[in-house]
């Protein structure tokens, strides 16, 4: 069984892509990364659209800002409905994950897991 822990968004899409069987996510991504997970099939789909639309921006710039995606001009106004759904703090984790992870597919797949634990230090998601 693969296990790993996880502490930012370049950890967790690398998880992700390399489908470990358990991913512990520490530290204060936790929050952001739960948020990620957390919301509903339809809320998820019009933030995922607005997150494809920020990533598609961030690209055509030329500049990749994994740690401060609203940087790039357009991006931040592009996200505005992720933003809404997620707040910012998530969807700038969403944009860096899917960034570092080659697409918006990394998401999609991350929430396929299964949370198992959650707690004041760390969450736990095993794969399905």
């Amino acid at each position: 069984m693969y296990k790993v822990i996880v502490m930012n968004a370049k950890e967790l899409a690398k998880a992700v892509e390399d489908k470990a069987d358990v991913i512990t996510i520490k530290g204060e991504f936790r929050k952001a990364s739960f948020l990620i997970y957390a919301k509903g099939k339809v809320a998820w789909m019009v933030a995922i659209g607005a997150i494809a639309a920020a990533i598609a921006l961030i690209l055509a710039s030329g500049v990749v800002p994994i740690f401060s995606p609203g940087t790039v001009p357009g991006a931040a106004l592009a996200a505005a409905p992720a933003v809404g759904i997620l707040g910012w703090p998530a969807t700038t984790a969403a944009i860096a994950i899917a960034l570092a992870g080659g697409g918006v597919g990394t998401l999609n797949k991350f929430r396929k897991y299964k949370l198992i634990k959650r707690d004041d230090h760390q969450i736990v998601f095993k794969r399905k």
